[in-house]
């Protein structure tokens, strides 16, 4: 009888401890439902003169503030070609509904470069032809960059560019690196390396002053 009662009382003892870790592991539970969503931030980098999209649902409102914490355009939904006239520090704050727009930050800091470089794809020269199978040492790019900085100042430029698609390898360094780059037009000229593949596309992927990519596609396969 002492047996049974014993174990009548360790039952007893064994599950009012488990609705106590019930009860706490529910408050913990709803501790940490109470503060899933923590506000967190994202970065952009753009240059000025530059028109700059971001892509939110109509239900999101927002609005754009520069570094004086003026806010200088607000609405809702996409944030559509709004081009920045002068560099500095940006803020786009976002209102949303965390359980729906989680992947979108709550803040997007924005810096605008005072310096713009457009790489003038129509301007590119291969020569001579890269012919699949072969290196192309001795094979050079030529292409035309438009420079435009804010205050009017040039820039030392010392980028190179890669490819991509199947079966290449091909790189491209600057020629006479580094390079002095003006206001309003510049010729680069790269020394290709590398080989790539025949009967295939290729692309090439420039890296401008500010770390961006540029890219160009070969618009012929490679014979």
């Amino acid at each position: 009888m002492r047996n049974k009662i014993s174990s009548i009382a360790s039952f007893k003892l064994q599950f009012a401890f488990a609705v106590l870790m019930m009860l706490f592991s529910g408050n913990l539970l709803t501790a940490q439902i109470g503060h899933s969503h923590e506000a967190w931030e994202a970065e952009a980098k753009i240059s000025y003169l530059t028109p700059f999209s971001y892509t939110m649902a109509d239900n999101i409102s927002w609005d754009l503030k520069n570094g004086q914490n003026d806010i200088i355009r607000s609405g809702n939904g996409n944030l559509s070609d709004y081009t920045f006239d002068e560099p500095g520090k940006y803020t786009l704050n976002i209102k949303k509904n965390a359980s729906v727009d989680s992947n979108i930050p709550d803040k997007l800091n924005i810096t605008v470069s005072p310096m713009k470089m457009v790489f003038d794809m129509s301007s590119v020269i291969i020569s001579p032809s890269i012919i699949g199978g072969r290196p192309t040492n001795g094979t050079t790019l030529t292409v035309n960059v438009d420079f435009k900085s804010y205050d009017g100042s040039s820039a030392v430029y010392n980028q190179g560019f890669i490819s991509s698609g199947i079966g290449t390898t091909i790189t491209g360094n600057l020629k006479n690196s580094p390079v002095t780059i003006n206001q309003g037009k510049t010729v680069l000229v790269f020394d290709l390396q590398g080989q790539a593949s025949s009967g295939n596309y290729i692309s090439f992927h420039f890296k401008d002053i500010n770390d961006e990519i540029q890219s160009y596609d070969l618009t012929y396969q490679i014979p």
